[in-house]
Order: C-alpha cells, then sequence, then structure tokens
C-alpha cells in the first residue's frame, strides 16, 4: 500500500493492479510493484476515460464506461488483491464474463465463514461499486484490520 501511496502522491495510477504485476526480490525480500504499461497521470480536476486492466480486478466505474480520476480504480483493484491473498480466489471469478460484470458492477462477492468483521468491513469498503462511498487510500492504511 505504500507503493501505490507513493505513485498517487505523484499523481500516477496503475490501472493495471493485479497479483501478477507484485514482485518479491528474493534476497531483500523488497514488495515490487511492476508494469506500469496502463499507468498514467491524473489530476483531481480532470477525469480519465480509458477502459484498462484486468477484468477480475477492473473498477466498474471503468467497466460501465464511465469517467474517473484514478485512484479510486486503484483502491477497487488493491481491494480484490487484498480478497485473493486473504481467500485464495478472486472475489469476482465466476466462468461468465456477463456473470463476472453483473457481480463487479453490483459489488457482489462472497464472504467466507471465519473471516474477521474488520477484515470484512475493509473489503466492503474497498469493493464498493459506488465511487462515492469506497474508502481512499489513506482510509484503507488507517483502518482498523490494518492496525490491530
Amino acid at each position: 500500500m505504500h507503493l501505490l501511496g507513493f505513485c498517487h502522491t505523484h499523481s500516477i495510477i496503475h490501472r493495471d493492479l493485479k497479483l501478477e504485476n507484485i514482485m518479491i526480490d528474493r534476497h531483500t525480500k523488497m514488495v515490487k510493484l511492476i508494469d506500469f504499461g496502463l499507468a498514467n497521470f491524473y489530476d483531481p480536476q480532470s477525469l480519465l476515460a480509458t477502459a484498462c486492466g484486468s477484468i477480475p480486478y477492473t473498477a466498474p466505474e471503468i467497466l460501465r464506461g464511465e469517467k474517473y480520476v484514478g485512484p479510486e480504480v486503484d483502491v477497487w483493484s488493491l481491494g480484490v488483491l487484498l480478497y485473493v491473498m486473504t481467500t485464495g480466489m478472486l472475489p469476482f471469478g465466476d466462468p461468465s464474463v456477463a456473470k463476472n460484470f453483473e457481480n463487479i458492477t453490483a459489488g457482489n462477492f462472497w464472504i467466507p465463514n471465519g473471516m474477521s468483521e474488520p477484515l470484512q468491513n475493509l473489503l466492503i469498503r474497498m469493493l464498493d461499486p459506488d465511487v462515492k462511498r469506497r474508502i481512499s487510500l489513506k482510509g484503507v492504511v488507517n483502518h482498523t484490520w490494518l492496525t490491530i
């Protein structure tokens, strides 16, 4: 998250966050964010319209063809990553593309039994299809689940 925060502080959005684009250096154990091929500069005063990313990680506003500022789409993808890392599966992994589109745009995903309440809360807030309600990256960093 600090890597993403660094990017956002410098007005850069990644737009293709996914497990395959996170590497760990075997010697230093340092986490590296790679593949900035879809990255772009953003300005909070203007909106972007490029549809990009990997479908299971793509924010609903991009799938709906809506314009976006930028950091909020990275927070969505980070929410998908967190779900994958804590459950071992994609939250929107239906074999049907149409069903995936429907689930992503509605924010429908399964919460496994035994998942802690703070983690559930964080995922629900990161994967909120309403961009106005979606938690910010700062909110993620300060969330109870990460500060316990």
